[in-house]
């Protein structure tokens, strides 16, 4: 019996194929967060494991950003934006997400006509 040459050790499900759609998180915990079709996937590389899927979106996950803390702790939020016009703002809080805010962008045509309305 030969052993193997090959280990995995990671796997991803479905991200989007839009950049800027990934973002690891800074501390300790460094979890992964990526989008997929509608959702927001939570990832923790050193357990190998998905940790939990943040659903809220209902289109195409665009750009996600864990929000940084002044003293440097580990980040426990995130912000999505998705095709669907969505600004979500998600707190993690022990392996469970909070939608903690949602709103609609502001959209602005390049000679400054509003298109589209904030929405809170």
């Amino acid at each position: 019996m030969v052993a193997p040459v090959l280990e995995t050790s990671h796997v991803f499900c479905c991200p989007n194929r839009v950049r800027g759609v990934l973002n690891w998180s800074s501390g300790p915990r460094g979890l992964l967060a990526f989008g997929t079709s509608c959702s927001v996937v939570l990832y923790d590389p050193l357990k190998r494991v998905v940790v939990t899927n943040l659903n809220g979106h209902t289109a195409r996950v665009n750009c996600i950003q864990w929000i940084c803390k002044q003293d440097g702790s580990p980040s426990t939020e995130l912000v999505s934006g998705g095709s669907d016009n969505q600004v979500i703002h998600w707190e993690i809080e022990d392996n469970q997400a909070m939608k903690d805010l949602f709103m609609r962008c502001m959209l602005f045509t390049r000679g400054g006509h509003q298109i589209l309305h904030y929405v809170h």
